[in-house]
């Protein structure tokens, strides 16, 4: 499957509007990682990070 940052509510943390309304940003990371979204409990973890 795959997550729709507008319709799966994730992390707040990870996905999130600048304003109501507006389009989704998405957090940055200083380098390379594998995040693993878990969409049943919803809530997203680094499993990796790439130096």
């Amino acid at each position: 499957g795959y997550i729709v940052p507008d319709e799966d509510m994730i992390d707040p943390w990870f996905f999130r509007p600048s304003k109501s309304g507006h389009a989704v940003n998405i957090l940055t990371f200083p380098k390379h990682v594998n995040i693993y979204a878990d969409s049943l409990n919803q809530k997203c973890v680094i499993a990796s990070v790439y130096k």
